[in-house]
């Protein structure tokens, strides 16, 4: 395959399982490129089981809103007519049975449905800000969608009606950030730089540090120096309660990794 730029995501392939243990079973790599020569998006997927890869699927302008978002890209100024579906080399989002993955112009949404083998694009509730995440809520049954508008993180869910397949973004929470994030000078814009996945926690950097904050609580709490950060991937850890003595509790370490 002939790629540009691309990202990829990782998924167990055991039915039924909690995912709490499943390291060492059945995956499934989902892998996703924008064309080196073409205007195109293509996605393949790799199985542990058969150790092959799909042949790819392709995301081109038979898809409505695909062709829409080339065409809206190309008339936006001089440069425009060079634009290419530059496809963020971030991590994907896994919900349901769909992996989600986000091109750079107007945060534009790949999505890959598993079931179907099938490309599509999906906007964005705010197609006009710069730096985003997308993340699986709500138990991993929604997706996420998070960005800072001023001074403020602002969260969306997507709900999808599974019986006509429509779906809507619904503003989810807005936590002001100006009193709990210091930045380095008035002019400073926050960035959001990633997401930790199953416990709703955001990334987001300034120039004094990466931070990190709870959605259910607007918490936030300082995690690391100032960097360059791109895209934050947490490793988190865990341990199970021990059963039948009362004595164990559950624990979630979130070290990052930049």
């Amino acid at each position: 395959m002939d790629w540009l730029i691309y990202s990829a995501a990782v998924l167990c392939a055991a039915d039924g399982c909690d995912h709490l243990d499943c390291h060492g079973g059945p995956f499934r790599v989902v892998f996703a490129a924008t064309h080196q020569y073409n205007d195109i998006i293509l996605a393949s997927v790799y199985s542990s089981e058969t150790g092959e890869w799909t042949l790819p699927v392709c995301l081109d302008n038979t898809c409505e809103i695909y062709a829409q978002h080339i065409g809206e890209a190309r008339a936006d100024g001089p440069l425009g007519r060079f634009y290419t579906p530059y496809l963020q080399p971030r991590r994907g989002a896994v919900v349901g049975d769909a992996v989600y993955f986000t091109v750079r112009y107007g945060n534009a949404i790949v999505k890959y449905d598993l079931g179907k083998d099938r490309l599509s694009m999906i906007e964005p509730p705010q197609p006009d800000v710069w730096d985003i995440a997308i993340t699986p809520m709500e138990n991993s049954t929604s997706l996420g969608f998070a960005c800072i508008q001023g001074s403020s993180l602002y969260t969306w869910l997507r709900k999808v009606d599974t019986e006509e397949e429509a779906a809507e973004w619904i503003q989810y929470r807005v936590i002001e950030l100006g009193k709990t994030i210091p930045v380095a000078n008035p002019n400073e814009e926050l960035s959001v730089v990633g997401f930790a996945e199953g416990v709703g926690v955001i990334f987001v950097c300034s120039g004094v540090g990466l931070f990190m904050i709870k959605l259910n609580s607007g918490q936030v709490k300082k995690v690391d120096e100032p960097g360059k950060y791109f895209s934050v991937l947490p490793y988190m850890s865990f341990y199970l309660p021990e059963t039948g003595n009362g004595g164990g509790h559950d624990a979630i370490d979130l070290p990052h990794n930049a």
